[in-house]
């Protein structure tokens, strides 16, 4: 499959609700969830690479394909209501089986100061995979969480994804086309601006680069990317 049909399908495909869960920041919801994304996957990369995290896996009998499972946003959404755990007590988040809720702004708050919150996203995906056992003790193994494996969660969430490799970021431009164009359905002059970036993102990125051709390629990205702030800027006039 070429890239251009593998970016138009996408842009087809992806569901309109991926596009719906916006606030007011302009934060499209999207970035919470993708930063809690990034650091369950920075928690798989720790259980599958360091000798600590093989071990931990092992001895808790984890299955890795489980917890990635839970790293999806068919399981994970956000609200800005109040949630309750079941003993009635308010809390931030709250997981069950194939669900994970986070509340809007504690989350927010927590990805744009690097909190470290890899122990409680690691607990959240154990209940989320329906793990039978002590799955507070088995998150606690990861207090303080090796620096070696964190992620950028505050570039993430200032819309800055300059971190992600080539082909993962331009997956992730092309996911935001698609929300991006359903929010400017009423705004011809910033479809139009939408539609410049998407026919960039077709015709200029090949499928594969070379290595020394990274950082050139990259910093088209970084021109996509701009247009894509400014556009949902422009979309969000109250945006502060």
């Amino acid at each position: 499959m070429s890239f251009k049909t593998l970016l138009f399908s996408f842009l087809l495909l992806i569901p309109l609700s991926y596009g719906d869960a916006g606030d007011k920041r302009g934060n499209g919801g999207d970035p919470i969830r993708f930063a809690f994304i990034k650091t369950g996957e920075a928690v798989i990369s720790y259980l599958e690479n360091s000798d600590a995290g093989k071990k931990l896996a092992a001895d808790s009998k984890l299955s890795l394909t489980s917890l990635k499972q839970t790293l999806t946003i068919r399981v994970i959404t956000l609200t800005e209501e109040k949630l309750k755990n079941p003993k009635g007590i308010e809390v931030n988040e709250f997981a069950e089986k194939g669900k994970i809720v986070l509340q809007k702004k504690p989350w927010f708050d927590a990805f744009s100061s690097e909190k470290d919150v890899y122990s409680l996203v690691f607990q959240l995906m154990l209940k989320a995979a329906d793990y039978p056992d002590e799955k507070d003790e088995i998150a606690s193994a990861l207090k303080p969480f090796p620096e070696k494996y964190k992620v950028s969660t505050k570039s993430i969430i200032a819309r800055d994804t300059s971190h992600l490799p080539y082909a993962e970021r331009i997956l992730y431009l092309i996911q935001r086309s698609r929300k991006l164009l359903i929010r400017s359905l009423d705004q011809p002059n910033e479809i139009e601006k939408i539609r410049k970036l998407i026919t960039r993102l077709g015709t200029e990125f090949p499928d594969k680069i070379k290595p020394e051709d990274e950082k050139v390629y990259q910093a088209k990205l970084d021109e996509i990317e701009k247009g894509y702030n400014e556009v949902e800027d422009a979309l969000l006039p109250e945006r502060k």
